[in-house]
């Protein structure tokens, strides 16, 4: 399995081209590199983004049942606590199976290696 440092999708080995558009033929170890390097700071960010997104909502909503008057209405902010949520866990996923290719050495396959497995 090639997993794309790009955007850390699992491919068949038989796939040259990722779903994102990075071709796993005649790639340098540089190139690959390059492009974990960038999909694991957008997955941190991801990450750090979506966890701020849902700790506004929380206090949001914290503030909102404090201020309310006793047998009053107050509103939770459910679309910033699921969505920040969803944001950092799709960062989270990403910098997991990042972590995981490279252990495994499931990266996509530079020029020395594709001469290997084809």
């Amino acid at each position: 399995m090639n997993t794309c440092p790009r955007c850390a999708l699992i491919n068949p080995p038989s796939a040259e081209v990722c779903d994102c558009g990075f071709r796993f033929t005649n790639q340098t170890a540089e190139t690959i590199q390059a492009e974990m390097s960038a999909a694991e700071q957008s997955a941190r960010r991801g990450l750090v983004r979506g966890l701020v997104v849902a700790a506004i909502g929380l206090v949001l909503s914290i503030i909102s049942f404090i201020v309310t008057k006793p047998g009053g209405y107050f509103f939770v902010a459910s679309g910033a606590l699921v969505g920040g949520l969803g944001m950092a866990g799709r960062g989270w996923s990403k910098l997991i199976r990042l972590s995981q290719a490279k252990r495994e050495g499931g990266l996509a396959h530079s020029d020395t290696s594709a001469g290997k497995e084809r």
